[in-house]
């Protein structure tokens, strides 16, 4: 298949491009300026000529998490344009889970978006502007962590912390917990619903299994020797938990990697 790839040289972008071309895809990388992350094997595609090709599957994914209402207003605009001249069979697009805002309860396909950040509610609008077109797949999937992810980012924040100081500083207790999603599980669930004849769906990419700052934090340590948990202050972010049900029944999907297995591994490398 033809396989154009929106934002491949972001972290979930780079993800897709190789599982794409392990699946033995013609990978069109799609990009705005800047292209060094994108695996050779890709064909390279500035986005101001992504419309002269003809894709199977056309993917979405741009992030911005920290941009200011202008951008993610800018984001949009954007967004509106190249999927209106773009041309593919099915298109699917990598939201956020963040769309849902803030819920002490365990969060479904049918909860409802409450007070979502500026990120959030960006992607809802763009969801919308998905919802519109014909065969489509939105994925909303929760922390995503893996090789090449943000550094700034939780994770990395804590280890290099932990080696360098030899202390992880953890708000509250630490019992709030996150539910951590590797970036090769979502390209895997992305290639599913790519082959997949199901199409006009909303699903949720997680683990259904959350956990607490401090197991986290406590698994950081178990492989930095001397290094230390500091509980510091109050944490008064709410806990999250997802129910993947339906994606599993869906997809017949499974996420593979987990987090705390994953930690050894990653600090290894840094």
């Amino acid at each position: 298949m033809n396989i154009g790839i929106l934002g491949a040289n972001g972290f979930v972008g780079r993800s897709l491009c190789l599982k794409y071309l392990k699946e033995n895809n013609t990978v069109f990388a799609i990009y705005h300026k800047n292209c060094s992350l994108i695996p050779k094997q890709c064909v390279l595609v500035n986005v101001e000529t992504a419309h002269k090709y003809n894709f199977d599957c056309f993917i979405v994914t741009i992030g911005g998490h920290s941009s200011t209402y202008d951008e993610f207003l800018e984001q949009y605009v954007f967004l509106n344009r190249i999927v209106k001249e773009c041309k593919y069979k099915k298109i699917i697009f990598i939201s956020s889970i963040e769309v849902y805002g803030k819920h002490k309860d365990t969060i479904t396909l049918k909860s409802c978006f409450n007070n979502p950040n500026n990120y959030g509610l960006s992607k809802i609008a763009q969801e919308f502007l998905i919802k519109s077109l014909p065969n489509y797949i939105i994925i909303r999937p929760t922390y995503l962590y893996g090789s090449g992810m943000n550094e700034n980012s939780l994770l990395p924040i804590w280890m290099h912390k932990a080696k360098r100081d030899k202390e992880i500083i953890v708000y509250g207790d630490g019992k709030r917990k996150q539910d951590y999603l590797h970036v090769d599980d979502l390209a895997e669930l992305c290639w599913l619903s790519t082959i997949s004849d199901k199409n006009n769906l909303t699903v949720l990419a997680a683990t259904g299994v959350s956990v607490s700052n401090y197991e986290i934090a406590t698994e950081i340590c178990k492989n930095i020797p001397d290094s230390t948990i500091k509980l510091f202050g109050e944490d008064t972010a709410e806990s999250s938990q997802y129910d993947i049900t339906d994606t599993q029944k869906t997809y017949n999907w499974k996420p593979e990697v987990v987090v705390v297995n994953w930690i050894s591994d990653y600090i290894g490398k840094i």
